[in-house]
């Protein structure tokens, strides 16, 4: 159980990833939840290391996270979240989060952002799987659950989500530029072979 003693007082964003990232704290949770949500507002609070590219997280007691979207404009996202997990969530084989409660924009923090439960776990690696084969297998039927559920009335591709949904094709040009400008990052030969 994270301790309120042991709380990392750090800005998550220090190396940004995103031009226009939204600076989040341990204090700028704590007075979002204790404006929006008194009744959590005293339980533990621990920043969690991600390499994801949408939200700060954070975790808070036992059983929840507070996710913070890195950039503003993306209110959208919440009710979205809100609307297709609770749907998807009874025919998938793997937890997936529950949104628990929404948090407005406000001076402090100038985005919507969510509390969900917290599913225990970390960030799959390679090297930190036991049996990667297995591991495999389940993801194998994680997804063919997810394709297999209704997906009628769904968002569709636009600024909302990142253009997702477009056929790939669109995306060619902009990928091949892409990777042009990451020569310094990557094996850039390597990416167009395969």
């Amino acid at each position: 159980s994270p301790s309120r003693d042991a709380v990392p007082q750090f800005a998550m964003s220090e190396s940004k990833i995103h031009a226009d990232q939204i600076d989040t704290d341990v204090r700028v949770v704590r007075s979002l939840l204790a404006e929006q949500f008194p009744q959590w507002a005293r339980l533990p609070l621990m920043a969690v290391p991600t390499s994801g590219t949408e939200n700060a997280v954070y975790r808070l007691g036992d059983e929840m996270a507070v996710r913070l979207p890195y950039r503003p404009g993306q209110d959208d996202q919440i009710e979205k979240l809100d609307r297709w997990l609770s749907r998807f969530a009874p025919h998938l084989p793997l937890s997936i989060p529950e949104v628990l409660a929404r948090g407005a924009s406000t001076t402090t923090f100038p985005a919507a952002w969510s509390i969900v439960r917290w599913i225990e776990g970390g960030e799959a690696t390679l090297e930190g799987l036991e049996n990667p084969i297995a591991t495999a297998s389940i993801l194998a039927e994680f997804v063919r659950a997810l394709v297999a559920i209704d997906a009628t009335g769904g968002p569709t591709p636009g600024t909302h989500n990142s253009w997702r949904g477009v056929p790939l094709a669109s995306r060619d040009d902009m990928t091949r530029r892409c990777i042009r400008e990451s020569e310094q990052l990557v094996d850039t030969e390597a990416i167009m072979r395969s």
